[in-house]
Formats: C-alpha cells, sequence, structure tokens
C-alpha cells in the first residue's frame, strides 16, 4: 500500500466498508465492535487493493485536461486510441492502460463521433437492461439521443432517454443517473420519498450528484 491518509471510523454499522479517494486517502468503516487488530487485520488484507486503487487514481488525467488528436474522453477517464484494422469495426477496452483498440480510424473527427455515438448507445443500454433487472424496474422504450440540455428523463409512458455525451461521465456517475430516469418509472416526483429510495439504491449518489452539479450538459 502506498502512503496516504488513512481513516478508521467506527459507526453503528453490520459490516466493514473499505473505500479509497481520489486523492489516495483511505477510509474505512467498520462496526463499533471492531478492535484495532481486526482493524489492522482488514488494512493488511486489502494492502494490494488499496495500492492498485491508489496507483488508479494516481494515473488519472485532469478533469480540465486538454484532449490530443488521438484521445476520447470516456467513462471519467481519456483514453488514448490505437487502430487495430484486425479488429475492423469492433472495439476493446484496455482500461488499465486506457487504450481504445479498434479497425475505425478515430482521428477522423466525423468518424469519432459517429463511434461515440455508438459506443454510448451500446454501452448505456447495456447498463439499463442490467440495472432494471437487478432492481425489478420496467421501463418501455429506452432513447440514447444528441445531446441536449439534460442527462437523462422519463416520459409518463415510461420512456427513459439519455444524452449520449453521458458516455464521458464515470461509470458510478452513468449507473446513478440512469438509476435516477428508472425510479422515476415508479415515482414520477423528486419528493423525499423519491430521494431516499434513490439512495438506497445507489450508494455513491451523494458523490454522483457532485459530479453532475459541476459538469452540467452544454
Amino acid at each position: 500500500m502506498q502512503s496516504g491518509e488513512v481513516t478508521i471510523e467506527r459507526r453503528a454499522v453490520k459490516n466493514a466498508r473499505l473505500r479509497v479517494r481520489e486523492n489516495g486517502a483511505v477510509n474505512l468503516i467498520v462496526p463499533e465492535r471492531f478492535t484495532d487488530a481486526q482493524v489492522d487485520g482488514i488494512l493488511t488484507r486489502k494492502a494490494e487493493w488499496i495500492a492498485d486503487k491508489q496507483r488508479y487514481f494516481a494515473k488519472r488525467v485532469p478533469v480540465d485536461h486538454r484532449l490530443r488528436p488521438n484521445e476520447v474522453r470516456l467513462l471519467g477517464d481519456v483514453f488514448t486510441f490505437v487502430i487495430t484494422p484486425k479488429l475492423r469495426y469492433r472495439t476493446e477496452l484496455d482500461h488499465r492502460d486506457r487504450l481504445i483498440l479498434t479497425g475505425v480510424d478515430l482521428a477522423k473527427t466525423e468518424v469519432r463521433a459517429t463511434w461515440a455515438r455508438r459506443f454510448a448507445k451500446a454501452y448505456i443500454g447495456t447498463r439499463v437492461v442490467e440495472l432494471a433487472h437487478a432492481n425489478r424496474f420496467k421501463y418501455n422504450r429506452l432513447y440514447v439521443r444528441a445531446p441536449w440540455k439534460r442527462w437523462g428523463s422519463c416520459s409518463t409512458k415510461r420512456n427513459i432517454s439519455f444524452n449520449w455525451k453521458l458516455i464521458e461521465a464515470p461509470a458510478s456517475v452513468i449507473d446513478y443517473v440512469i438509476l435516477h430516469e428508472l425510479l422515476h418509472t415508479k415515482l414520477m416526483t423528486h419528493d423525499q420519498r423519491f430521494w431516499a429510495h434513490l439512495r438506497a439504491i445507489c450508494p455513491d449518489a451523494p458523490k454522483s450528484q457532485e459530479w453532475l452539479e459541476k459538469n452540467r450538459p452544454a
């Protein structure tokens, strides 16, 4: 584990929760009954995982990074695309080295925009199906649209729509927006009950809301 701030919190929880923040700080929440030995045991067992997360965040590109001609903003990071002819129209993502391997020439602006929209439809579509199934939501139709002034919406007919530029957000934020709109298939309101339910199914809701506040659609 790399050096960094480690915060231990004892709370009235049933299970321990470990998190590494983007600045490399480690936050461990444990049940009140946990001894110092048990806390040390968790940190020792998870040392490799913690170090891997810290390395990941250390390599992340700043939000205000100006894209180079061979870079694409995707899933909260900046990926470099590498033309791989044998893949033809298929795409493979190397998350560790942040590479997009594809047979498509993404150096061309129009081609890159078309690729990004298709990638967004495939990625968001898959996550909608997975999250709807996991949380027992039922929707009618799904649309991934051209950019507009909202990240997502849900109609009274339970049709859900998403801004394809959402694909540039971190994966956790994308999931939050999807769950937000899926929840509207049951609760077409923003009352206290809605927000309580959303926080229950999306533990990272506060962090995602903070990102969305700072990154409003153009």
